[in-house]
């Protein structure tokens, strides 16, 4: 994938204080909306870079996974890519 051609920025919903509290009270709602907003200021975003949390996993494996798909189902459904790096694909390995 030619990362180039992202144009991405930093997504930390407005009710998160922390990846951990981003992920424990996951509000796919809110994320959608802020995502429309983004995409109204900045129409060229086509990816977002959104914080994972090894706690939040931790603490509860299977809602954490069930989040994290209804976020990438979200981004999916605006046009939008997932920037992920590796250290969050190693919850997964």
């Amino acid at each position: 994938m030619n990362t180039q051609t992202f144009k991405d920025f930093n997504c930390h919903p407005s009710y998160g204080t922390s990846g951990l509290d981003i992920w424990l009270n996951f509000d796919a709602m809110v994320i959608d909306h802020e995502l429309g907003l983004g995409k109204q200021y900045f129409p060229k975003m086509n990816a977002i870079r959104l914080w994972l949390s090894w706690d939040a996993y931790k603490r509860d494996p299977q809602n954490f996974v069930a989040n994290f798909d209804a976020a990438l189902n979200g981004f999916n459904a605006s046009g939008i890519r997932m920037h992920i790096r590796d250290v969050a694909c190693k919850l997964f390995v």
